[in-house]
């Protein structure tokens, strides 16, 4: 399982974690925004148009890179930058 986080939260950073999702092969680890009106809510609450079919996702939002990479054993291999 490759761990992913998803660096900046806009429209198509959204749908770069969603497509992460959707991927058996990918494990969404992280998400990392600067926008503080994101920071702290979760994938599904900052989506603007939410398809019913996606799987939800209650990962919150974090401004600390170290944070959103995390450590040990869920320590992602890749970033996607957007």
């Amino acid at each position: 399982m490759i761990r992913v986080i998803v660096i900046g939260l806009g429209p198509i950073g959204i749908a770069c974690a969603r497509a992460v999702l959707d991927e058996a092969h990918l494990q969404l680890v992280g998400l990392l925004d600067v926008d503080p009106q994101k920071v702290g809510k979760t994938l599904d609450e900052c989506d603007e148009r939410p398809d019913p079919d996606d799987e939800p996702c209650h990962l919150r939002i974090t401004q600390s890179l170290d944070q959103a990479i995390g450590s040990g054993d869920s320590k992602a291999h890749v970033a996607i930058l957007k």
